[in-house]
């Protein structure tokens, strides 16, 4: 075999191996299912983990945990308020603003197929809801 072959195959491999072994991978979560106050939601975008965070649709989330959601386009920004409490986040940026105190995400809210994920966690937590 060719060298110009050999590094081909082997470096098609080592490729391979570095999309389904790579802890900054992007992977479908499909057997999670996300529970919120004993109900399961019908979700129109399947979660996915990257980087051991939860990434989930934010709307479904938000106006479950019952926020109001507003999604700015142009800015890119999400701005969620229940009660006292306002989010923002912005695509690409892990800084979330948590009532104007910046707190860092593991993950920064992203856009997948069409639809915007944001971490569950933190923006669960960040409404004061407990995540399991």
């Amino acid at each position: 075999m060719s060298s110009i072959k050999k590094l081909f195959k082997y470096g098609f491999v080592t490729l391979i191996c570095l999309t389904f072994f790579s802890p900054f991978s992007i992977t479908a979560a499909r057997d999670i299912k996300i529970k919120l106050n004993n109900k399961f939601l019908h979700l129109d975008q399947k979660p996915v983990i990257e980087k051991g965070t939860t990434l989930v649709p934010f709307r479904a989330i938000l106006e479950e945990l019952g926020a109001s959601v507003e999604w700015n386009e142009k800015n890119r920004t999400i701005t969620c308020r229940k009660k006292s409490i306002k989010v923002i986040m912005k695509i690409g940026s892990k800084e979330m603003l948590v009532n104007s105190k910046k707190v860092i995400l593991d993950v920064e809210p992203k856009i997948i197929n069409n639809r915007t994920l944001i971490p569950l966690r933190a923006v669960s937590q960040a409404f004061d809801t407990e995540v399991e």
